[in-house]
């Protein structure tokens, strides 16, 4: 009789080899499908998501030529555009990034926005919703009291002067002040003033001559503390 001979022992451990090559090779395959597709960042962005009428809303978009020029404009939620050619620019920067700041207009209405950025040579168009909240019903807990803000007269016409106080400033902190005009664009002008040893600063302001009509706003904001102070005000033409 013939004797038989044993592969159960060497199959056991080939087998085995087999088990542990397969089992090392698995992280290299999930690294490498991890690598394959990684996180990609979104295309354009707002911060705050949702905020009441007057708040700052900060846009970025990506994808634009370098230094190209940018427009934008806001579609309402009652389907109305919201546009200004003038004031509703930015340039992108190397990188094809652009960068803007919002200041929603205090008659704003509640509801589902929508931003549209499109790049004027590229023809690169970007769309973002974000939300405007009901100012009545929102409670911010960064909105000062009112007696850290003050405005006299706060209905004026164009040429008149109004006077303006916020506190809440470091002490002689420089604060940078602007209105911003019914639309949410911004009246381009470099002025600034020192807070006191109390931080409060007071300062006056000269309507325009041709300033629309509508709810207008005073933006304050402290060069150190960041501190902001947004202060409503009426312009009426005759």
């Amino acid at each position: 009789m013939r004797k038989r001979t044993s592969y159960t022992g060497i199959g056991l451990l080939a087998l085995a080899l087999i088990v542990v090559g397969l089992v090392g090779l698995l992280p290299l395959g999930a690294a490498q499908a991890q690598s394959g597709s990684p996180t990609e960042q979104p295309q354009v962005a707002v911060e705050p998501q949702a905020a009441p009428p007057g708040s700052r809303f900060a846009f970025f978009a990506l994808g634009f030529n370098r230094d190209e020029r940018v427009a934008y404009w806001f579609n309402q939620p009652d389907g109305l555009i919201l546009s200004n050619d003038q004031a509703y620019r930015a340039r992108a920067a190397r990188s094809g990034r652009v960068d803007f700041a919002w200041l929603a207009p205090l008659a704003a209405p509640a509801g589902t926005w929508q931003i549209v950025v499109h790049g004027l040579e590229s023809r690169v168009t970007h769309t973002l919703e974000f939300t405007i909240t009901p100012a009545a019903h929102t409670t911010n807990p960064e909105a000062p009291p009112d007696d850290t803000v003050g405005v006299s007269p706060a209905v004026v016409a164009p040429r008149e002067t109004v006077y303006f106080f916020a506190t809440g400033f470091k002490r002689r902190e420089r604060v940078a002040f602007w209105a911003v005009r019914p639309n949410g664009s911004t009246v381009r002008q470099d002025h600034s003033v020192i807070a006191n040893n109390d931080g409060r600063a007071d300062w006056t302001w000269s309507v325009p001559r041709n300033a629309v009509a509508g709810e207008w706003q005073m933006v304050a904001r402290g060069a150190d503390s960041g501190v902001t102070r947004v202060i409503g005000f009426v312009v009426v033409v005759e």
